[in-house]
């Protein structure tokens, strides 16, 4: 199967779905993907929702947001929203948070931004964040989430799985399996660890789990 890299694949504007088992490096790619904008193009980042700690171990061209109706005037940036269960989460469909996200994404092509959302498994977000987006990302997906995954996308997320298993345990943080909406494609993508990655990043972003 043919190998792709981020560069490859990744969209100007739109939505990108991050799904995957806890320690496979979601977050590290969210920030990795947030990295790539800054080094192609000078996009700045804005990440929602973890402590304002971080905001002094991240490059100067990140800043950290706590509401998340702040995020519709971030014009021309990437935005993450980490664990984003937390916030739009499936139960809470009609909440203002999931209101104020779907507005969101339904105007960030007009707003040039890139949103990158990622949690467990799709099943623990609302349902427009996986319809709007234009790429979904899998990063080694567990049995259990196979098989309790949305019907729509559960094909896809078994493909990963089978695709995962193929390769060295010890090489699977460094590649995502990806599907696309505008190639209509799917395959591994490689992904480094961002430059500034840091053991300090990873433990304050865990803390939105606390």
């Amino acid at each position: 199967m043919r190998a792709y890299y981020w560069s490859d694949i990744l969209p100007q504007t739109g939505v990108v779905a991050i799904f995957g088992k806890r320690g496979m490096g979601k977050t590290a790619l969210a920030y990795y993907l947030a990295e790539l904008g800054y080094n192609q193009s000078q996009r700045q980042a804005v990440v929602y929702g973890p402590p304002l700690a971080i905001q002094r171990v991240l490059p100067s061209y990140f800043a950290v947001r706590t509401e998340l109706m702040h995020l519709q005037s971030e014009r021309g940036k990437t935005v993450i929203v980490d664990e984003g269960s937390m916030a739009l989460h499936a139960r809470r469909s009609m909440s203002e948070d999931n209101l104020d996200f779907d507005r969101l994404m339904s105007l960030c092509r007009q707003r040039s931004q890139l949103l990158i959302v990622c949690t467990h498994h799709s099943t623990k977000l609302d349902i427009e964040v996986v319809r709007e987006a234009d790429v979904l990302a899998f990063k080694q997906p567990s049995v259990m989430h196979m098989k309790m995954e949305r019907r729509s996308i559960r094909d896809l997320v078994a493909s990963a799985r089978y695709a995962f298993n193929q390769l060295p345990e010890g090489k699977r943080k460094r590649w995502a399996y990806c599907w696309w909406e505008e190639e209509d494609k799917k395959g591994f993508v490689y992904n480094p660890l961002p430059s500034f990655w840091s053991n300090e990043i990873s433990v304050a972003v865990g803390m939105l789990g606390s």
